[in-house]
């Protein structure tokens, strides 16, 4: 059986969501310290309290009333509604062999704490900063990883169909995540349409897929906790190894169809271990401490390689770098060395929305 230490910490409602994590010797999610209770852990961004959006559920509360008054269906939606998790809204997209539905969850905007505080272990002290972060747009943002059912649907064949690759045979289950995708394929070159391209033409109605930032995968990964998951620790698929101070020990796992595990507080299957999830963001090592509003790094950074970031970690990592907070880049690498590299699609969210 494989060990797993602690459990998910949550913020009470209304609070904003924290990277924070009890002293030295605490686990997992347990968390019985804020950034701002006075202590040494969380002073690095300064960190105050601040206001979660009362749109979203309070995690660990399964009868939460999601405020959903303005919430208005976008034109793109097949088919849309409400749960305790808050709106979703689905696609619909018919290939020559499949039809693939991916549904998604509309996250409200809010201001968090994005990083981890010095208490958490297995941090990287320079990756991993603290800083105050808002953001102001909603987005919608898959409820899953996108998956391979997907990907056959929008380009006619699984991840890795009818490619030489020498390290693993091709997945054809449409519910595993995609994955041995690489950066190109996503998002395109001046020759190759990306997939994201592909899926927008095949969808239409003004429905705009992207990759989202890092600050909005911090932001719904967390899901108003304050530990290093967003998650019970039972519920990150990743490698288990006797040093990891989160999960010791047990069977190697395997890449597992999406919805395997719980989700978090909301309504987000897999966002640690699985697969990776590529964001928009070029990596950028050392993000600061100051206050940001919307932040991204649009652009590559000045006198470093190319590298996109990568976050939630994956099957074949230890616990510690599938924490919240774990910041790793990745290289534009072509798809059969893209192992356990996956994706989740965002959505801006119309002002109505």
């Amino acid at each position: 059986m494989v060990k797993r230490a602690g459990s998910v910490a949550v913020v009470s409602a209304g609070l904003v969501l924290l990277a924070a994590c009890s002293d030295g010797g605490t686990l997992g999610g347990g968390g019985e310290r804020s950034p701002w209770d006075g202590g040494a852990e969380g002073a690095e961004a300064g960190a105050q309290p601040g206001d979660q959006d009362a749109g979203h559920p309070s995690p660990g509360d399964d009868d939460a009333v999601v405020d959903d008054a303005d919430f208005v269906e976008p034109s793109w939606a097949t088919n849309t509604g409400v749960d305790r998790f808050g709106p979703w809204a689905e696609i619909e997209v018919a290939g020559d062999e499949i039809v693939a539905v991916q549904r998604f969850r509309l996250v409200r905007p809010g201001t968090f704490i994005m990083g981890s505080p010095a208490g958490e272990l297995g941090r990287d002290p320079q990756r991993e900063a603290q800083r105050r972060v808002t953001l102001t747009q909603a987005f919608w943002i898959g409820e899953t990883e996108a998956t391979a059912g997907l990907w056959k649907a929008v380009t006619g064949e699984f991840p890795n169909q009818g490619r030489d690759n020498p390290f693993r045979a091709p997945i054809d289950d449409p519910e595993m995540p995609a994955d041995f995708i690489g950066e190109p394929n996503i998002l395109g070159t001046p020759s190759q349409t990306g997939f994201l391209q592909q899926l927008q033409e095949r969808v239409g109605n003004a429905f705009f897929p992207r990759l989202p930032t890092e600050a909005e995968w911090e932001y719904a990964a967390r899901a108003g906790t304050e530990g290093p998951f967003g998650v019970d620790v039972a519920d990150v698929n990743c490698f288990p190894l006797e040093d990891d101070p989160y999960i010791q020990g047990g069977p190697v796992p395997a890449l597992e169809p999406v919805r395997s595990f719980a989700p978090n507080a909301w309504g987000l299957y897999e966002v640690h271990g699985n697969v990776g999830e590529l964001c928009a963001d070029y990596f950028q090592p050392d993000l600061g401490t100051a206050d940001a509003t919307d932040p991204a790094v649009r652009e590559p950074v000045p006198g470093r390689a190319v590298t996109r970031v990568m976050r939630g970690g994956n099957v074949r990592d230890a616990g510690r770098f599938c924490r919240s907070a774990y910041r790793r880049e990745t290289t534009p690498v072509s798809d059969i060395f893209a192992a356990e590299q996956g994706f989740r699609l965002a959505v801006t969210a119309d002002e109505q929305d």
